[in-house]
């Protein structure tokens, strides 16, 4: 489960607190399923594909968005969310608290 924590906004890096439409919580499981909870990730269950550094969300077959994978370790990522046009640089936790 990933945790946002910080997005690319203005030409700078602003957190991100939980009482906002930023915040966002995502799920990803072996078997190709994720759970998204806000419109950010998608809010509801849907698939994915990871190829490299491009990891793709599905819902109900059609894709949602496209994110590019910058950086990546254990307990952070920082990723590239493509939608509508734009590319959005985003910061991610692992939150390891979560019980799935």
């Amino acid at each position: 489960t990933w945790v946002t924590s910080e997005a690319y906004i203005g030409g700078q890096w602003l957190s991100i607190p939980s009482d906002t439409d930023l915040y966002a919580t995502m799920s990803f499981y072996e078997d190709g399923r994720y759970y998204g909870d806000s419109e950010l990730f998608g809010s509801d269950w849907g698939t994915y594909t990871l190829s490299g550094k491009t990891l793709k969300t599905y819902y109900e077959g059609i894709l949602l968005y496209t994110y590019t994978i910058n950086s990546l370790t254990a307990i952070s990522a920082e990723v590239t969310m493509a939608y509508a046009g734009a590319d959005i640089p985003i910061r991610l936790m692992k939150q390891t608290s979560f019980d799935d």
